[in-house]
């Protein structure tokens, strides 16, 4: 199974658990539901403050893939990360152009 099929497994597999789970229900209660959104807000924050690399697809945009009805950007947190994917779509010996962004201009440009 290649990276794209693996990685539509594992988004499909998440969208099924979601649809599977009970609603749920904001509280103000200290609980799972404050932590995992702490820990959420961390993780956002520690992204903001890194470098991530974006390839550049034919055009020069952003690399997106369709996934789930969504358009996603590709993004690695350094250059062995993006050569295991350009090795994973089979075309690890072809020059990747990319863009060297921090968190927070990717998240600005896109939003």
């Amino acid at each position: 199974m290649g990276f794209d099929e693996e990685w539509a497994q594992l988004r499909a597999n998440a969208v099924d658990r979601m649809a599977a789970a009970p609603a749920a229900v904001d509280t103000v209660e200290a609980g799972p539901a404050t932590a995992t959104r702490e820990r959420a807000v961390a993780r956002l924050a520690d992204f903001r403050s890194s470098i991530s690399l974006i390839p550049l697809d034919e055009r020069g945009s952003l690399w997106t893939a369709q996934l789930g009805g969504l358009d996603w950007i590709c993004a690695f947190s350094g250059e062995e990360a993006l050569a295991r994917f350009a090795e994973a779509r089979g075309e690890g010996g072809q020059e990747w152009p990319f863009l060297r962004i921090a968190g927070t201009g990717s998240v600005n440009r896109t939003v």
